[in-house]
This record gives structure tokens, C-alpha cells and sequence, in this order.
């Protein structure tokens, strides 16, 4: 046994730090066998000279430092995992000597693209990472046939065509500029892709997938979901599209679909996911949902800044748990067409045109609760749930106009039945209910209530005029 010098004092750190050393100990040509994983990220780490004693090291991360060479590491025939993400003086040829590597992460390294095509030689890889590059180029990846996770985000590579591996499971591209992957020939057992942020214009190959259950093409260039036709897909984000309707062909499985910021406005053809539990259609332009009642496993559902909803539909006929339409066109009356739910335990109706919670009765089971921006006075029907988190903030009461003199009922009252604190803004007085100002013109009131389960405020504002 003896004592390692190392030519980069925050080399021999991190090994004392992964051997759990003391600082006075050293590392040594024995207890450097210990070492099977190393990871050290961002310590101007230079050289790694030494770790040719680590004979049983099988993976290295080195993200951030500043290597210029493998060579101390070409011997170790245990090694299989590399990891250099961020070194931008290490060039790529120093990565070649390590023929039979199954993990490779070239991540932020722009200087190695110049010579990426030589990545071809390292056909045993499964797992590749080039991240956050000017990648363009990837007719490397037609020898790279054992892949089975590839990740290239960030970079600008337009086509994927030249990706041949009947092994790949997952596929992460987001952020290119890619327009179509119709053109990829061997999807045979991928289950899940990342192609979020690039230029797809259709979702063709999706037909094919025979194991996806992963899909997301948030911020593409989507105006449709027709080719949504698979058996396994489980999963859809095609938030940020174009898509002015949920025109899904048949995705029996499909129990999560994200679609917010797009245009929608026909959901006719629900019907044909029929296992849906989550949806999110925030921000469309919806008009009639009725039809979300044929889900009848649906349970969280996302409908805020939909201002134009008129039709919605029976919250018994589904499994819901978790409903939020702020600013989805809600008033008095139209929350009354959801009916009862038994099962609903969170409800977000902010934004809205409520002036009374009488309505929350329906929801028994209800334990989290938002009104925010309503004109809401009197919680005191609240009382009899078992709430643990109410938002009732920024309400906005417009009374009728009085002459002077004149007084207005108005229940003014926080959840337990007591008047909240009122800061008048023009002179008046609240005497039972009855409120009176002093003045004719423009009037004012502000009331707020601190709740152990969340606040209460707002504002009440009416014009008094000259008898």
C-alpha cells in the first residue's frame, strides 16, 4: 500500500470526500479501490492524474471543470460511464480511446461538434447526452444501434432521420428545430419522447409506437390531433399549440392530456378517451363543455381563462376531485347546473361573477377552496364545511346607486358570522347590515379578515346621488 500523489489538489478532495476520509488521510493505492463512482461537479478540476490506481471505478461525472485529458483513465477496464459535460477544453478524440463505454454525456461542450462525427465508432454506446450545443449534424447516430436513451436538447438539429435503434426507450429533443419525426425508422420499443419547444407540424409516427406511453410537443406547430391513434399512450403535453379542437382518433389508455394556450373550442370527440382522469384546457375558447360528463373517470379538470363557457355539465356524472374555472365565465346561476359532487375536495372559482357561496353546499367533501376576484359579502354558508384553505381575497362589490340618505342592506359577514375589519374610504357607517354615507358622489369601503384558514378581503364601492 502507498500513498497517491496527485497533480490537482481538488481531484485528491473529492476522493477523500467520496472515501470519506479525513483531510490528514490519504488516499492510497489500496483504499482507491474502493471507489466505484465518482462525482465531482464544478471544482476546476484539471488534471486526473492518479485515478489510474482507481481500478474499479465504473462511472465518472465531471460536469464543470476544466480537463483537458482522459489519459489517466484508459486502462481502467471497469469503466463504462463518462461523464464531461462542460469541459470545453477537452477534445472529443480523448473520449474515443474508450471503445467499449456504454454512458457518454457531452453536454455544453460546443467544442467537440466539429468533430462529432466520429462518435460513430463507439457503437456499444446505450446512453447519450449532447445537450446544449450548435449540434446540427446527427447521421452519426445510424451506427449507434444499441441506444436505448438519447438526449440532444437544446441544440439545432432539424431531422432525426438518421436515428436507428430498435433499442431506443426514451427520446428527448426539445428545443430544435425539428419538423417532423415521421421520419424516424425505428420507434419499435420507444415509450417515451421529450420534443417539446420545436416545429412539428403532425404527429404521425405516433400510430406505430407500439409501447409509447410518454408523449410531449408542448410549443410546437400542432393544429390538430388527429394522428392520435395508439393503444398505449398514457400521457400527452401539447400545451402552446395551434389546435382549435380535440380531434384525438382513438387513445383508450390516455389518462393524462395537457392542452393549455392553444384555441380550442370543440371537445365533440371526448368520447374517444374514455380512461381521462386529468385534463388541462386552461386559456382556449371553450364555449360548451357539457360533454366532459361522459368521462366518467375524470377527476381533475382545468378550465381557468375560459371566460366564454356557457354549458357546463353534472359533476355526478364523473369522478372529480379537483376542479379549476377561474375566470371560466361562472355565475350565480351557472354554477348551479354542475349539481352535486360528493368526491370534489378542491374547487377554484376565481375570476369569476359569484356573489354568493350558497352553492357550496353541493360540496361537502370540499377542503380547499378558492374565490378570489368575485363579489362575494357573506361566507357564513361556509360554516358547515370542514375547509383547511380558503382564498377569498380582492372581491369587487358594486351596489346599486341611492339617493342620499338612503340606506343598503348588505351582509357583511366572514365565516364564522362576524363582520370582517371595514376601513371606510368616504364617510359612512354599517349598523346592522345597513349601510349609509355621509355624502353624495362616489363612496368607498374596504374590509378585510385574517382566517386561520386563509383571508378574506375587499372592496365595496356605490354612487350616491342628490335626492
Amino acid at each position: 500500500m502507498s500513498k497517491i500523489t496527485f497533480i490537482d489538489i481538488n481531484l485528491e478532495l473529492a476522493i477523500k470526500e467520496t472515501l470519506d476520509l479525513n483531510p490528514d488521510e490519504n488516499v492510497t493505492t489500496e483504499n482507491i479501490l474502493l471507489v466505484k463512482s465518482l462525482v465531482v461537479v464544478s471544482k476546476g478540476i484539471f488534471s486526473l492524474s492518479g485515478l489510474e490506481h482507481a481500478a474499479n471505478l465504473q462511472k465518472i461525472t465531471f460536469t464543470d471543470n476544466n480537463i483537458i485529458s482522459l489519459e489517466p483513465l484508459k486502462d481502467l477496464n471497469k469503466l463504462f460511464s463518462i461523464g464531461v459535460a462542460a469541459n470545453i477544453n477537452l477534445p472529443l478524440d480523448e473520449i474515443l480511446k474508450f471503445e467499449k463505454i456504454t454512458e457518454l454525456d457531452l453536454s455544453l461542450n460546443n467544442q467537440m461538434i466539429g468533430d462529432i462525427k466520429k462518435l460513430s465508432n463507439l457503437t456499444e454506446l446505450t446512453t447519450l447526452w449532447i445537450n446544449d450545443t450548435t449540434l446540427t449534424d446527427v447521421s452519426f447516430l445510424s451506427s449507434l444501434n444499441k441506444l436505448v436513451t438519447l438526449q440532444l436538447n437544446n441544440n439545432n438539429i432539424q431531422s432525426l432521420s438518421s436515428l436507428n435503434s430498435n433499442e431506443l426507450i426514451g427520446l428527448w429533443c426539445r428545443t430544435n428545430n425539428i419538423t417532423t419525426l415521421s421520419d424516424v425508422k425505428n420507434f419499435g420499443k420507444t415509450q417515451r419522447i421529450m420534443a417539446s419547444d420545436n416545429n412539428l407540424v403532425d404527429l404521425k409516427f405516433v400510430s406505430s409506437m407500439k409501447y409509447l406511453t410518454h408523449l410531449y410537443v408542448d410549443a410546437n406547430k400542432l393544429t390538430s390531433l388527429h394522428d392520435v391513434n395508439n393503444k398505449t399512450l398514457t400521457y400527452i403535453n401539447a400545451a402552446y399549440n395551434s389546435l382549435t379542437n380535440l380531434d384525438i382518433d382513438d387513445a383508450p389508455s390516455l389518462v393524462t392530456l395537457l392542452a393549455p394556450h392553444n384555441s380550442i373550442k370543440n371537445i365533440d370527440n371526448i368520447n374517444s378517451i374514455p380512461a381521462l382522469t386529468t385534463l388541462d384546457l386552461t386559456e382556449n375558447k371553450l364555449v360548451d363543455i357539457s360533454n366532459l360528463g361522459e368521462l366518467k373517470k375524470l377527476s381533475v379538470l382545468y378550465t381557468r381563462e375560459n371566460p366564454n363557457i356557457s354549458k357546463y355539465f353534472l359533476l355526478s356524472n364523473t369522478s372529480m376531485t379537483q376542479l379549476i374555472t377561474n375566470n371560466g365565465g361562472l355565475s350565480d346561476e351557472l354554477i348551479k347546473t354542475l349539481g352535486q359532487s360528493d368526491t370534489l375536495v378542491l374547487l377554484g372559482v376565481a375570476d369569476s361573477n359569484l356573489t354568493n357561496v350558497s352553492f357550496m353546499k353541493n360540496y361537502p367533501a370540499v377542503k380547499v377552496l378558492s374565490l378570489d376576484s368575485n363579489n362575494i359579502t357573506d361566507l357564513t354558508p361556509l360554516s358547515t364545511l370542514s375547509l383547511q384553505t380558503l382564498s377569498c381575497k380582492f372581491q369587487k362589490i358594486t351596489l346599486p346607486d341611492v339617493k342620499k340618505g338612503e340606506s343598503t342592506n348588505i351582509k357583511l359577514f366572514n365565516i364564522v358570522g362576524t363582520p370582517p375589519s371595514i376601513i371606510f374610504n368616504t364617510s359612512g357607517s354599517l349598523n346592522n347590515s345597513l349601510l349609509v354615507w355621509d355624502n353624495s358622489g362616489s363612496n368607498s369601503l374596504t374590509f378585510s379578515d385574517k382566517l386561520s384558514i386563509g383571508e378574506f378581503d375587499g372592496e365595496v364601492r356605490q354612487l350616491v346621488i342628490n335626492a
